[in-house]
């Protein structure tokens, strides 16, 4: 847990799930092969771990942790 002096609150729970045609999906992928392109992919619910962050960040470890 961290200590945090800036929060601001966040819904978390009003998440909608994205849908798209398979079609789509096999055109990206041929286009991947076509153009020899490198794919990647991650976790859209740790997508925020792979942000720069702009604002410096202090942490406190909690006692007993």
């Amino acid at each position: 847990m961290a200590r945090g002096f800036t929060q601001r609150e966040v819904y978390y729970n009003n998440v909608s799930s994205p849908m798209v045609k398979h079609k789509s999906i096999w055109m990206l992928l041929a286009m991947v092969v076509e153009l020899n392109l490198k794919l990647e992919q991650i976790a859209v619910k740790a997508a925020s771990l792979y942000r720069d962050l702009e604002e410096i960040i202090y942490m406190k470890q909690l006692k007993g942790s």
